[in-house]
């Protein structure tokens, strides 16, 4: 698996607005048609900054975890791009 570092991302949980800094792991699947393209499986969070200061709560970074790997599967620009660098 490799490693996709990530500062200052905004991503959206619960109808709110996080900024959150980590690491995500990803593997590169080869499509035939389309190419390469890298999916996102763990993340890793350093911090979290919400509304009301830094998340602490062990359950709510486990939440924001999963919302950030929802979030950097979405962005399929990101997920060519990964695809194509790595060989």
């Amino acid at each position: 698996m490799l490693i996709h570092r990530f500062k200052n991302l905004t991503i959206r949980f619960a109808k709110e607005d996080y900024l959150v800094n980590g690491t995500a792991r990803f593997e590169i699947e080869d499509f035939d048609e389309d190419g390469k393209e890298a999916t996102f499986v763990t993340a890793h969070l350093l911090d979290a900054l919400g509304r009301d200061g830094y998340v602490t709560s062990e359950e709510c970074l486990g939440y924001l975890c999963e919302a950030t790997v929802e979030h950097l599967n979405g962005d399929s620009t990101l997920c060519r791009s990964l695809g194509h660098k790595i060989i």
